[in-house]
């Protein structure tokens, strides 16, 4: 009975899940798109983009904790997913701020004392709304490997969905 249920599209995806087991990686994948809309002007969202620590204050678990230069800050993030949790510390840059067309991109790199990696990036464009709100479009993706990576793809994206959610 369970030739019935199997399917060619979840049969890949066991493929995948048992490959990026054996790797321990979690590979670069876009977990989170977003457009939402903030009732403040153009101005002053754009400010709060540019600075990670508003935006990590929107993320559970994640702290900055100095600035390196005005580009790069140093910080931590933990996470939980299921029975394992895990701490990053490492540092987040601006890599690529446009000022004319209101659109950053931030990207976080950080190491688990267990020997487990993070490495992400946040994409985001900022358009003025009439009647002076502004919109917001966000992607965002997620390398990690180590041990929160056994948990599987399945979990993992649905906790990283989940903490997007959060900070959108």
């Amino acid at each position: 009975y369970l030739l019935d249920a199997l399917t060619e599209a979840s049969f890949r995806n066991q493929v995948d899940v048992v490959r990026n087991e054996r790797r321990q990686r979690y590979d670069n994948v876009p977990y989170g798109k977003a457009r939402f809309e903030v009732a403040a002007a153009l101005e002053d969202v754009w400010r709060f983009m540019l600075d990670p620590r508003s935006v990590a204050a929107c993320l559970p678990g994640a702290t900055m904790e100095e600035a390196l230069d005005d580009r790069t800050f140093r910080g931590s993030v933990k996470l939980r997913v299921g029975a394992i949790s895990a701490s990053y510390r490492g540092q987040v840059r601006l890599v690529r701020v446009d000022e004319r067309a209101r659109e950053v991109e931030m990207v976080a790199e950080g190491r688990e004392p267990g020997g487990g990696s993070a490495h992400g990036t946040v994409s985001s464009r900022l358009r003025a709304r009439p009647g002076g709100g502004t919109e917001v479009q966000t992607e965002a993706s997620i390398d990690l490997s180590g041990r929160i990576v056994q948990l599987g793809r399945g979990m993992i994206e649905g906790v990283a969905r989940q903490l997007f959610a959060e900070f959108a």
